[in-house]
């Protein structure tokens, strides 16, 4: 396969997931469940937040004496601008809060159930092995992809903020996102790669070889994420659409 004829199979990769997530009951059951969870989740993250916005306000207020002074001066009469102005950014705080949130709740409890989902396309596409015993196996992916999730993400965490300090410089400010981007894209491959027993040294290969591909599928996320909660969403569709693509460079002996 091509550099461009790979690029574009990693950008397609979400549209391939669309049509196994929604033509198949039990796919789309695995990928609602830790959807639904993170909303619970974070809906009570933003309840309590709410709760006590007044809380934080007199938090900031006794460790930042300057805005005591800077809401007299913004004072209409008993209408408080500041007061306005701090309602307005926190809501906005809390709806960019919510989608990130909703995406760490998502890395985490969302890893077995999207392996499961891997896992059951390599499978069907008949590159991974059929276990007799299902409800073992399925514990043991729980436990490895529960574990391996929370690992990768305080890497993946640490990387971004080195990344996001990076950012303030105006060489960086362009690869920032994408760098960022593929790592997502990896992790959403790496589903595939843990179903398969990949070692590292096999991940890295593939990786290397293949980078017209992750390119492709870190320009098609980098396009979702324009659209705030949008990729955490469709995050189903990307680990679906990866497996599928992954187990076709099997069956082609690329990978």
């Amino acid at each position: 396969m091509s550099s461009v004829g790979s690029f574009f199979k990693g950008f397609f990769v979400p549209f391939q997931g669309f049509f196994w997530i929604f033509t198949s009951l039990p796919l789309f059951l695995l990928a609602a469940i830790p959807f639904w969870l993170a909303i619970v989740v974070a809906v009570y993250v933003i309840y309590f937040l709410w709760n006590e916005s007044g809380a934080l306000l007199q938090f900031f207020l006794t460790w930042m004496p300057g805005f005591a002074s800077f809401i007299d001066l913004v004072k209409v009469g008993e209408f408080s601008l500041f007061a306005a102005l701090y309602q307005g950014l926190f809501w906005i705080f809390l709806v960019l809060f919510t989608f990130y949130f909703s995406y760490l709740v998502l890395c985490i409890l969302g890893a077995p159930f999207y392996s499961l989902i891997a896992d059951r396309i390599l499978v069907k596409k008949g590159v991974a092995p059929v276990f007799k015993n299902n409800f073992f196996r399925w514990l043991y992916t729980t436990l490895k992809m529960f574990i391996i999730s929370c690992i990768k993400l305080v890497v993946f965490m640490t990387i971004s903020a080195i990344l996001f300090i990076l950012s303030f410089w105006s060489f960086a400010v362009i690869f920032v996102p994408l760098l960022i981007c593929l790592m997502m894209a990896y992790d959403c491959i790496d589903f595939s790669f843990e179903c398969m027993n990949y070692s590292l040294s096999q991940r890295w290969r593939i990786f290397r070889v293949q980078w017209p591909f992750f390119l492709g599928l870190a320009s098609i996320i980098l396009f979702f994420s324009f659209i705030p909660g949008l990729f955490t969403i469709s995050l189903p569709l990307f680990i679906a659409g990866g497996a599928e693509a992954i187990a076709d460079m099997k069956n082609q002996g690329v990978v």
